[in-house]
């Protein structure tokens, strides 16, 4: 390595330096002393480092070896020993500090290990338990706890010679976020990821299969820690266990490479669509069908959304029966529903939804809601149920039930300007379709219906081809389903975002549900 090249580094890594001199020496002349004799020594014998990429821990070697020949060079108060001393041991300064720093090498190569291994040398080293004892107790042969014991020795000899760089997530996590798709979600899967930890375990095991002591230390957690939540993951079907040992992510992670290059190749469908979308909407709004829409409403403003409403159910039910159709049902997961979850490494940038609610039904069955909560209207539109129930009880004042218990649900929706009250009865303040004006709305937006479909499919050829590129090999089986899930709705978010900026679809100052429509059986 070229000695202009070190200076480099070594510049960049100053600060970092004299925080370990102080931290050894408590005194700043002294400290700049011992981080100036580090430089020096480091630039003088840099020719010797012939592998680039191993010029931090070169470097770290090179600090603690000055560091020690620093300790010996102190001057020490000698005392006169009496002859019954003589023979006795003088614990030095350098000594000491060899000693700690083994101790702490021997600690870090003890919080790799793997749970077996781990648990056996605690028990026989620190514990004093007999080769019989651990046997009985972990339920295995006396002589599988010999091997344990000697393997571990020999783990713990060749791991404290190594020079161990933790991995950077240990200090810089990466972002990971949850998604699903399917009937009604667990909190406990959402839950999961209000953790930093479970979401970086996913990211650091997606690409390939890691054994624990790799994730320990790219994410710097001892794998006692770590082990926890490893099996939480396998328990709930996002993580794969080898019988090698390894491990590895089993849900599509949707990265924010993959969704831009996508991005820029459709971008175009979204453009024309908004355009299409738009002319039938304007052809639509002056027919006899949908004045009851244009009541309900009561703006000309509102009632394109109105419109948008009825295009986008048809879309999602049309589509989606044709994808149970080419892809049937989907995958059972671990609690016995069926559904994708699947994730993001980044904080939803790319996202269109806060949540979508696509066909839930009061108790009865005598109606449902549709709620698109699209990102772009968050500010006029937010409905962030607590409980699938809650959603139900939308559906149940749409239909207009009037045995509604009046609960803290309703307060909710009353404050979000998703439900009124008149004088204790509760009304939807959005539109609600019989069956048969639904389907005149639909026999007259049939061409666009048919369009947007057309679309969808050009789409998620496309979306899914890239996504093969992107996603390990376990995990390409998944992808055509997941990009028809992902684009069918994401085809109407864009164009509803297209259509905004071209203020085709305006936007209220005050709260307003906008992609809310409830149909009555």
């Amino acid at each position: 390595m070229e000695r202009k090249q070190a200076a480099q580094l070594i510049q960049e890594q100053m600060k970092t330096l004299f925080a370990f001199a102080f931290s050894k020496v408590r005194n700043k002349e002294e400290a700049e002393d011992l981080c100036s004799e580090i430089i020096i020594q480091v630039l003088n014998s840099i020719n010797n480092l012939r592998n680039e990429e191993a010029f931090y821990g070169y470097m770290w070697a090179v600090a603690r070896n000055v560091y020690k020949n620093y300790l010996r060079k102190q001057k020490y108060e000698y005392m006169q020993l009496e002859c019954e001393h003589v023979g006795c041991n003088y614990m030095t300064p350098e000594i000491s500090y060899e000693l700690k720093e083994d101790i702490q090498i021997l600690r870090r190569e003890l919080c790799l290990l793997s749970e077996q291994y781990r648990q056996v040398t605690v028990s026989y080293y620190i514990h004093g338990k007999s080769c019989a004892e651990i046997a009985d107790k972990m339920q295995i042969s006396i002589e599988m706890v010999k091997y344990y014991l000697f393997k571990v020795r020999k783990i713990l000899k060749e791991g404290i010679g190594m020079n161990r760089e933790l991995g950077e997530k240990s200090y810089n996590p990466g972002v990971f976020r949850m998604d699903f798709w399917g009937g009604k979600s667990e909190h406990v899967w959402w839950d999961l990821f209000e953790r930093k930890l479970p979401g970086n375990i996913l990211l650091s095991a997606y690409y390939n299969p890691v054994t624990m002591r790799e994730l320990s230390i790219e994410l710097g957690v001892a794998t006692p820690y770590l082990e926890d939540e490893v099996r939480t993951l396998i328990e709930y079907g996002m993580l794969s266990v080898f019988p090698n040992g390894r491990y590895q992510t089993n849900i599509i992670i949707f990265t924010d490479v993959y969704e831009k290059e996508v991005d820029e190749k459709v971008r175009g469908i979204y453009e024309a669509l908004a355009e299409r979308v738009n002319e039938e909407i304007q052809k639509v709004k002056g027919l006899k069908c949908a004045q009851e829409l244009r009541r309900q409403v009561q703006s000309d403003k509102a009632l394109p959304w109105a419109i948008m409403n009825v295009i986008a159910d048809r879309v999602m039910d049309t589509l989606s029966d044709i994808q149970e159709k080419r892809f049937g049902e989907y995958p059972i997961l671990t609690n016995g529903q069926r559904g994708f979850i699947y994730g993001y490494d980044n904080d939803y940038k790319n996202h269109h939804f806060n949540g979508i609610y696509g066909h839930v039904e009061n108790p009865e069955g005598t109606g449902y809601v549709k709620v698109i909560n699209y990102k772009a209207i968050e500010k006029c539109q937010k409905f962030n149920p607590k409980s699938w129930s809650e959603v139900s009880l939308l559906a149940s004042i749409a239909v207009g039930e009037e045995t509604i218990e009046y609960t803290e649900s309703c307060i909710n929706l009353i404050e979000d300007n998703i439900i009124l009250n008149k004088g204790g009865d509760l009304r939807p303040n959005f539109p609600v379709l019989t069956k048969d004006m639904l389907e005149l709305l639909d026999k007259e937006l049939t061409p666009i219906i048919k369009e947007i479909e057309v679309s969808t499919f050009e789409l998620v050829e496309e979306a899914s081809k890239i996504l093969k590129n992107h996603v390990p090999k376990n995990l390409k089986g998944q992808c055509e389903q997941l990009t028809f899930i992902k684009y069918e709705i994401d085809m109407l978010a864009c164009i509803v975002e297209e259509m905004m900026h071209k203020n085709y679809l305006q936007m209220p100052q005050h709260k307003t549900p906008l992609a809310i429509l409830g149909i009555r059986k």
